[in-house]
């Protein structure tokens, strides 16, 4: 990931390995993960959650996974074990379109051994096609114009439109069917609004940006003296920390993900590391 790409959670110290699959077309899918894969999963076009895989998938982390994936209509015998004796696990998505996002480490600052990995490893191929799967091909991206961010002007409803019109129709619950269907996207017809419609769409679309992200800014941390950071975590707020509060449901499971964008050397040097969550009476 180099700096110039507009991605919005990435990463220039990780090697990522993208995969997009469309089970429309090509059915139940396989994909084979390569020992020593960071984590990945498997998200829906609407950017719900569908697998784990790699690192964290059952701490598989120093074997491979096979995964495959099952369109929302498919309604054949699910894959169990293959023929070496290892074991699929399997996902039946709500959408046709999947996206793979797969992560390998830099070792001595360097990319080629995550990318021998994956174009030695990585196999991605229809479930149809498991007796003779096709040959892989890479492309590198590092290079490619690369832009995650929705369009901020008209082009944000085609998008939306396409989306609406390749998924099944009972991907989205009714109320948002219906808030879509109020500004001519519906499943079946095309997007044709008329001039007032369209300014008034195109208006709204970077204030509709620019609400998303004032509602989700959060305040700054509060800070310790000697400058470390003290979370809570639970249902309710802790009197005083609640800029420091992540929200729990009672009697409901929770994890934690440490994410970091660009850590310095004590991070790799392993003289620091998050403290353990100790339970507060």
């Amino acid at each position: 990931m180099e700096l110039n790409r507009l991605f919005l959670t990435g990463n220039t110290d990780t090697i990522y390995c993208m995969v997009f699959l469309d089970l429309e077309t090509d059915g139940p899918t396989v994909v084979e993960i390569p020992p020593g894969c960071g984590p990945g999963t498997v998200d829906d076009a609407f950017f719900r959650f569908v697998i784990d895989m790699g690192a964290g998938q059952d701490r598989i982390a120093a074997r491979a996974a096979n995964t495959s994936s099952c369109p929302p209509d498919y309604r054949g015998k699910m894959p169990k074990d293959r023929k070496d004796g290892s074991e699929y696990f399997v996902a039946q998505s709500t959408l046709y379109v999947n996206w793979v996002p797969l992560r390998g480490f830099l070792v001595d600052g360097k990319t080629d051994a995550a990318v021998k990995m994956f174009r030695e490893g990585l196999k991605v191929y229809p479930l149809s096609q498991a007796a003779n799967p096709p040959k892989m091909e890479f492309i590198r991206g590092s290079k490619a114009p690369f832009n995650t961010v929705h369009a901020n002007n008209f082009e944000f409803y085609k998008e939306l439109d396409h989306v609406i019109q390749k998924e099944p129709v009972g991907f989205l619950d009714p109320e948002l069917r219906r808030l879509a269907a109020s500004i001519g996207i519906v499943n079946g017809k095309k997007l044709a609004p008329d001039a007032r419609l369209k300014k008034i769409l195109a208006d709204a679309v970077p204030v509709g940006s620019a609400t998303a992200r004032a509602i989700s800014k959060r305040d700054k941390l509060i800070t310790k003296t000697n400058g470390s950071v003290e979370l809570c975590f639970g249902p309710q707020a802790p009197a005083g920390k609640e800029a420091n509060w992540i929200a729990t449901v009672l009697k409901k499971g929770w994890f934690v993900i440490f994410r970091l964008y660009g850590p310095p050397e004590p991070w790799f040097e392993k003289t620091w590391r998050p403290g353990e969550i100790e339970l507060v009476k």
